[in-house]
């Protein structure tokens, strides 16, 4: 037999089919009409079982074996080929390094049997060993075979378990998941397909499986679940990925409110896990503005909130305070914070902050002087209270009303300190 006699003797040949890649039906397609017939069939299972029974080497045993196998196919022999896996195992042991592929074997069996249930629990089993021992090509071909099977006896419940099984037995395998959504989409298994999203989320990516699933539910109008996702969302993702995943999915509507509440709870969720995030901050500042001071249709309720989350948050962004002082003196009420402030003196760094701009706000210069003087002390290395005592300083050291020359000193000073610092933030480092 040339395909078997090459080599090192008979067992060299047939190893050399394995390390070739070339299985059994490979040979045996190798064949010429001459070495087809069944007696030479019979004399290269007999060379097989006996390389196989040389061998101490459990892979190179399953090569020949494996060869043989192939031949027992073809004559029919389904008892044999059982034997063989079973007398494999028992030799080298349960967890022999192919023994996915043997145990793979009974199913060839099967099917000479021309015994479908045999053959599918022959799969499984081998399935099961090949994830167990991580024999991961074995397991694949088993799985293919199996799912081919189960199809075509339209046994799509067994099909959706072994494509559970796969996802359970690789949890690092995402595209198991993807495999198994595809699925399940196909056949309308939208239980499954919930589940596999949320163990998706927990298992990998959650910014982007989260916002897989927040679609998904939208796709199918469960608008309640989406609600609880994004909230149990928004109690999870870090600050920069929720504040992306929120403004993808959250909207508010001045037509809508219930969105609007939505979006008002789910975002006073993000501000309280992270109270001093602006990005958080800033959008719902711009949604209880952009509601309570609606030209057309004014809500009180939403304008307190809007400056009660002002005087929280006011200095966390430069334009924030003429927002909140703007929005202050339409409601008539600035006074009456400047008198607030006031009587809670000693004023901290951030009240100092506010009532100097609110004496600026309202044209009381004089008033705002001390106070950007003070900031100016609170700021050392800042530019921005510098820069404004000086100009406050030199404008009203001229000014009709005040004309105090010391005042041209202070803001001499002041810009001497502020051309000191703009120097030290260009020099290289």
């Amino acid at each position: 037999l040339h395909f078997v006699d090459r080599g090192p003797g008979v067992f060299g040949g047939l190893v050399s089919l394995g390390a070739n890649r070339m299985g059994a039906r490979g040979a045996m397609q190798a064949m010429n009409d001459t070495a087809a017939r069944l007696e030479n069939r019979r004399l290269a299972l007999r060379l097989a079982l006996s390389a196989s029974e040389k061998s101490r080497d459990a892979h190179q045993a399953y090569l020949a074996d494996d060869f043989a196998k192939g031949l027992l196919v073809r004559l029919a022999r389904a008892d044999r080929i059982d034997r063989l896996a079973r007398a494999q195992l028992e030799r080298f042991g349960a967890d022999h390094p192919d023994a996915c592929w043997i145990l793979q074997w009974h199913a060839d069996a099967a099917a000479v049997r021309k015994d479908d249930e045999a053959r599918i629990a022959a799969l499984q089993k081998a399935l099961s060993e090949g994830h167990r021992l991580g024999q991961i090509a074995a397991a694949d071909r088993a799985e293919r075979n199996l799912e081919d099977l189960l199809m075509r006896k339209k046994r799509y419940a067994d099909v959706l378990a072994l494509k559970w099984q796969r996802v359970q037995a690789r949890p690092d395998d995402e595209q198991a998941i993807e495999v198994l959504l595809s699925f399940a989409e196909r056949y309308r298994l939208f239980a499954d397909a919930e589940r596999a999203y949320r163990l998706a989320i927990e298992r990998f990516d959650r910014r982007a499986w989260s916002d897989k699933f927040a679609r998904w539910l939208l796709r199918k109008k469960r608008r309640a679940d989406f609600q609880t996702h994004v909230e149990e969302t928004a109690k999870k993702l870090g600050p920069s990925e929720l504040a992306s995943f929120l403004t993808t999915h959250v909207h508010y509507s001045s037509s809508d409110s219930a969105a609007n509440l939505f979006y008002e709870k789910v975002y006073l969720i993000a501000l309280e896990r992270f109270p001093t995030n602006r990005a958080f901050a800033g959008r719902l500042l711009d949604f209880y503005e952009r509601i309570g001071f609606d030209t057309r249709h004014p809500n009180e309720e939403y304008q307190n909130k809007f400056l009660d989350l002002g005087l929280r948050f006011f200095a966390l962004n430069a334009s924030w305070p003429d927002r909140l002082l703007a929005r202050l003196g339409q409601r008539g009420m600035l006074d009456g914070l400047a008198a607030k402030l006031e009587q809670s003196a000693p004023l901290d760094l951030a009240a100092t902050y506010l009532w100097t701009r609110v004496q600026q706000y309202a044209a009381r210069f004089e008033a705002a002087l001390p106070g950007y003087a003070a900031l100016d002390e609170y700021w050392p290395r800042s530019t921005q209270a510098t820069a404004t005592l000086a100009t406050l300083a030199r404008s009203l050291s001229d000014s009709f009303t005040v004309r105090d020359p010391a005042l041209a000193a202070q803001a001499a000073q002041a810009r001497a300190e502020l051309a000191r610092l703009n120097k030290e933030r260009k020099a290289p480092e």
